[in-house]
């Protein structure tokens, strides 16, 4: 409930104050169906996304600091949104293929490493994540000034949409994996505990962690080529989840879907008012309370 009353609170009050959904004016009505309500969908198909796949990755990496941004798919859809401006092409499209190529990277390494192991798979993010951040540098350095200012808006992450058409598309995707990751949820809670657990309940661990991942990736590749990258949602939300409904995938599944959603709609309508009529990157939000949440679990982490 406390969802729902959030999400309509986005559609009703944004940038231009407070528009009710029975007005009769024209302007007013045009904002609230092809600005504000594809704004709110998208806010909430990425939190579930973002927020499931961090608890996922903490899950099957074993690894709370496992994160759909710290694995380096973010970064890759940056590079390729950023590649994308500069040479005049949809960044959304380019943005999925550069994802992909992170993901890549990242399973070629497992490949040749011949293993999939958290370490191997963690370490391969944030080799991938330093090399597509110094690849956007490179851009930035031999773009013009027009165009530079346009990847920062971008890789700043928002949720700025026009129309429900590219929702057409995300939406149903999107649930589909959701769905599937959902009848993954028992056999994941085993790999939080070990492999070798895990093995012993009839678990191929190997193969369900590469597929998990694989599924995750392209979830958060179809949300980051519309939002840009939008970092610590699948970080805070997850850790906090598991603390209070329990550390396995299966116990904190449903807190991390509602909670997820609910915090970046409320980033989002923070971002909106606090610098009022200009609406502030809801990933500058998000960036702002997951910093210092970050630094505290490293600091608390053995």
């Amino acid at each position: 409930m406390v969802l729902i009353g959030i999400f309509i609170l986005r559609i009703v009050f944004g940038s231009e104050g407070f528009i009710s959904p029975l007005t009769n004016d024209v302007i007013d009505h045009n904002i609230l169906l092809q600005l504000r309500a594809p704004r709110a969908v998208l806010g909430l198909i990425s939190g579930l996304v973002l927020g499931l796949s961090g608890l996922y990755f903490q899950g099957i990496f074993r690894n709370n600091l496992a994160s759909p941004y710290t694995l380096g798919v973010s970064s890759g859809a940056a590079f390729g949104a950023s590649l994308g401006i500069l040479m005049g092409v949809y960044p959304a499209l380019t943005s999925f293929c550069g994802a992909i190529l992170s993901i890549a990277f990242i399973f070629s390494v497992s490949k040749i490493k011949r293993n999939f192991k958290p370490n191997t798979i963690i370490l391969s993010g944030v080799i991938s994540s330093f090399f597509f951040s110094s690849a956007i540098v490179i851009i930035h350095y031999f773009s013009p000034a027009a165009t530079t200012q346009k990847i920062i808006q971008w890789t700043l992450g928002d949720l700025g949409i026009v129309g429900f058409q590219a929702l057409y598309v995300l939406f149903p995707l999107c649930l589909l994996g959701l769905v599937w990751l959902y009848f993954q949820r028992m056999p994941l809670s085993m790999i939080a505990v070990g492999d070798s657990f895990a093995q012993s309940r009839g678990v191929a661990t190997e193969k369900l962690r590469k597929k998990v991942f694989f599924i995750c990736s392209i979830l958060i590749s179809f949300v980051v080529s519309l939002t840009g990258p939008i970092a610590f949602v699948g970080l805070i939300i997850p850790h906090l989840a598991k603390r209070v409904f329990g550390v396995s995938p299966s116990d904190a599944f449903w807190g991390t879907l509602m909670w997820s959603a609910t915090f970046l709609l409320l980033s989002d309508i923070f971002s909106t008012w606090v610098i009022s009529p200009r609406i502030l990157p809801v990933g500058v939000i998000t960036s702002l309370l997951g910093a210092p949440f970050f630094l505290l679990i490293l600091l608390k982490k053995n």
